[in-house]
């Protein structure tokens, strides 16, 4: 796991978009890193990911890592709304699990 937190900070660093949007950071990383399990499809205009990659690369990894940075407050949100949103979310999960 340490050498994924270490490609979602460098991710983060490089591109400050990804900090609001935890499916573009995963395309980021594997953009990055893993640029050979990507395809691009020129008539259809999109990029396609393999399987092997997004096994390697969980979205729900990449977000646990993002969360936990942002909680020691690095790498927060560039829009507004998203962060206001996370705040909301939080709110709502800590009551949800009986916390106050």
């Amino acid at each position: 796991m340490n050498h994924l937190k270490e490609k979602v900070i460098h991710c983060l660093e490089k591109n400050p978009t990804t900090r609001n949007d935890d499916a573009q950071l995963t395309f980021n990383i594997i953009h990055e890193y893993y640029r050979d399990e990507m395809f691009y499809d020129e008539k259809k205009d999109k990029w396609f990911i393999s399987t092997y990659a997004l096994k390697i690369i969980r979205e729900d990894h990449v977000k646990r890592i993002r969360a936990k940075l942002n909680e020691e407050g690095k790498f927060l949100p560039t829009d507004e709304k998203v962060f206001k949103q996370r705040r909301l979310n939080e709110k709502y999960w800590r009551k949800e699990l009986g916390y106050n």
